[in-house]
Order: C-alpha cells, then structure tokens, then sequence
C-alpha cells in the first residue's frame, strides 16, 4: 500500500503546484508576497489529503475499485443535496434522475461482482468436494 505513495506522491505535488502557479501565486505577487491562509489550515488541508489517499488505497485494497467509485458518486450526490438543502441551489429532475440512475447503476455493479465471486467460490468448493470423495472411492 505504501509503494503506491512513491509513485502517487510526486505527481500529485506536480499538479498541485502548477495549480497553484495560476491560482495562488498571482495573489502573493499583488500582495508583496503574503498569502492570506494561516498556516495550520495549510498544515490540516495536507494531513487530511494525505489520509484521504491512504484511506483510497484502504478501500480498494479491501473492498474493490467499484466500491471506491461507488462512494465517489455517494460523495458527490451528497454535496449536491447539500447545495440544494443548505444553500438553495436548484437541481433539475434530468440531473437529479442522473445521479440516481448513477448510484443505482454502481449498486447493481458491486451486487453483480460479489455474487459472481460468491458463484465461483462456491463451484471451487465443490469441486474440492469432489476431489476428495473421488480419491476417498478410489482408496476403498
């Protein structure tokens, strides 16, 4: 899980910073130099990105990719039922008809996938099963 970090870790750096070169920098130049965030926001948004990578890598190690899109999309319908809620955004029927049709979609996917797993773990076992009592009827 870690080695995947190595790899990650300085391509994320990269387009964070190039990022910034456009978004942050030109305000540090207007302001002779001083960027308007206090330090241990800059430290908390660093720690809390670091973990939500490691925690990817958690989840697909445990649970499968799907289940990491899966909650992309839950991540996603939640700020927009937030917006909606808290903010007074509107959301038409068309996007709220795609986000359902989105989770349901993924839902059946992962429900899929694990009874295929499940199918094909269960034949494994009979076959064992067999195995053995073929080698029990051949010993006899």
């Amino acid at each position: 899980m870690l080695q995947g970090q190595y790899f990650i870790g300085p391509a994320a750096s990269l387009c964070l910073f190039v990022t910034a070169l456009f978004q942050e920098i030109p305000d540090a130049i207007r302001h002779n130099g001083a960027l308007f965030v206090p330090m241990h926001l800059l430290l908390a948004t660093a720690i809390m990105g670091t973990a939500l990578n490691y925690l990817g890598y958690f989840v697909v190690k445990t649970s499968g990719s799907v289940v990491l899109k899966l909650l992309g999309s839950i991540r996603t319908i939640g700020l927009v039922v937030f917006s909606f809620l808290f903010r007074g955004e509107y959301v038409g029927w068309q996007s709220a008809l795609g986000y359902i049709t989105s989770v349901v979609g993924m839902i059946m996917l992962q429900y899929s996938a694990k009874k295929h797993t499940d199918v094909r773990t269960d034949s494994s076992e009979s076959d064992k099963d067999t195995q053995c009592l073929q080698e029990t009827q051949s010993s006899a």
